[in-house]
């Protein structure tokens, strides 16, 4: 063997402690790899928990969908109830228009009586008292509903509850006192249904 050879087998032997680093290197670069795939499994984990709904948003969902169906419900039975009420008023109206107009017909039957009593039997007074009781059967009828006639003549002038149509001049009524009544106001409870027609006093000063 030549001093060349010598030299070749040398270099193809090589130091324990440079073998001993490049084990080194190649344990580290395993171990950064396996990192760096733990990393990447750690993150895609992290970002499908991410997109998975919490417990606490589901539960809020869930609340609010309760809620809304709540308040559908409630919308339903307050439109429903306002629909019966109305139902409700629609009947009791028509139930007292109902009472009064056959109140009424027992009047005009009254009437169709009177008239049709022969003309050459009858008499004033005869005449003036069915008028009479028919106007009674009337008043009655009125006040049965709540509605009654007030008092002018003689009051104090009342634009809340009198129509002057007329002034009158004489010294012998107080000034702006109802003289005549032309119509009778009527009242219907405590609410003024139609004014009297009334005449007042002006003193002519």
């Amino acid at each position: 063997m030549n001093e060349s050879d010598s030299d070749t087998v040398r270099d193809d032997r090589k130091d324990p402690d440079s073998a001993h680093e490049d084990g080194n290197v190649e344990v580290e670069f395993i171990e950064a790899n396996a990192e760096a795939a733990t990393d990447s499994r750690s993150d895609s984990a992290h970002t499908t928990e991410t997109q998975k709904p919490q417990p606490e948003e589901s539960s809020v969902e869930t609340e609010l969908a309760q809620t809304k169906d709540r308040l559908l419900r409630l919308a339903a039975e307050f439109d429903n109830f306002k629909k019966r009420t109305a139902r409700q008023f629609t009947a009791i109206a028509e139930n007292a228009q109902t009472e009064i107009l056959a109140d009424l017909l027992s009047v005009q039957d009254n009437l169709e009586r009177a008239l049709a009593v022969d003309q050459s039997a009858a008499d004033y007074a005869s005449l003036k008292r069915g008028i009479g009781l028919i106007a009674a059967q009337i008043g009655d009828i009125l006040k049965k509903n709540g509605v009654e006639a007030f008092e002018s003549r003689g009051k104090q002038f009342d634009p809340n509850l009198h129509e002057a149509v007329m002034t009158v001049k004489t010294p012998d009524v107080a000034e702006h006192s109802v003289v005549d009544e032309f119509a009778k106001g009527y009242k219907y409870k405590d609410r003024v249904l139609r004014h009297a027609k009334v005449s007042v006093a002006d003193s002519g000063e």
